[in-house]
């Protein structure tokens, strides 16, 4: 039998939770802030779509980049910068 204190610990390990910090993205977002999202991030936009990246695509056009993040249940969020 494991001693207390060790049990103990391995209640708290198999109790911890994954937190996501949600990251607020708007045309005023910076591209380095923009370029930083990765799949898996939670993201909300200025009318309140939000949810967990699934994609990105970022395509440059003329004098615009445009960030597409495919969300994983709800659509798309596009950001032109």
């Amino acid at each position: 039998m494991k001693p207390i204190e060790n049990m103990r610990v391995d209640i708290k390990e198999s109790n911890q939770k994954k937190v996501s910090i949600m990251k607020k993205l708007s045309k005023k977002s910076s591209a380095q802030q923009l370029d930083d999202v990765k799949q898996g991030d939670l993201i909300k936009d200025d009318t309140g779509k939000a949810g967990e990246v699934e994609n990105i695509e970022i395509l440059n056009r003329k004098k615009e980049t445009q960030y597409y993040y495919k969300l994983k249940h709800d659509g798309t969020i596009l950001v032109i910068k």
